[in-house]
C-alpha cells in the first residue's frame, strides 16, 4: 500500500472485505506514524473514515489502533468516536455495546475503555487529519 502511495499518491486497497481493509488501513496509519509521514497518514485516514462511516468498525482494527504505545492518536480517536456513534444507532441490523468488547483484547485496555466512555460524535474527517502534512492531497 505504501509503495503505491509513494509512486502514484493513491492507496491500493482491496474493497472485497471491509473488515480486512480496516485492519490494513490501521496498520498503514501506524506505519506512517512510526516513520513520521503525515501526508500518508492523512490519505489512509480519509479512506478509513469513508469506510467506517458506512460500515461497522471492526474490533480487530481497533486493536491495531491501540497496539502502539502512543496513546491519544488520531487513529484511536477516529475509531473510538465512530464506535460511540455505532452504539447509538443500528448498523447492518446490529448495535454495538460495551459488552461486545469485553471478550476481545480491547476489553482489558483501560485506555480504550476510558476513551470510549468519553467519546463524542464522529465529526468531520478533517478532525482526524495531521496538521503537519504540507501539500496533503
Amino acid at each position: 500500500m505504501f509503495v503505491t502511495w509513494l509512486l502514484y499518491q493513491k492507496l491500493d486497497v482491496e474493497e472485497s472485505d471491509e473488515d480486512i481493509v480496516q485492519i490494513q488501513l490501521a496498520q498503514a496509519w501506524n506505519f506512517g506514524s512510526e516513520y513520521e509521514m503525515p501526508a500518508f497518514q492523512n490519505k489512509v485516514m480519509r479512506k478509513l473514515v469513508e469506510i467506517i462511516s458506512v460500515e461497522r468498525v471492526h474490533p480487530d482494527a481497533v486493536v491495531e489502533a491501540y497496539r502502539p504505545l502512543e496513546r491519544g492518536s488520531l487513529l484511536q480517536k477516529a475509531f473510538v468516536q465512530q464506535l460511540a456513534s455505532d452504539m447509538e444507532e443500528e448498523v447492518e441490523g446490529m448495535v454495538w455495546t460495551r459488552e461486545d468488547f469485553t471478550g476481545c483484547a480491547l476489553g482489558g485496555d483501560s485506555q480504550f475503555l476510558l476513551d470510549l466512555q468519553f467519546a463524542g460524535p464522529m465529526g468531520d474527517v478533517e478532525d482526524y487529519l495531521s496538521s503537519a502534512a504540507p501539500g496533503d492531497a
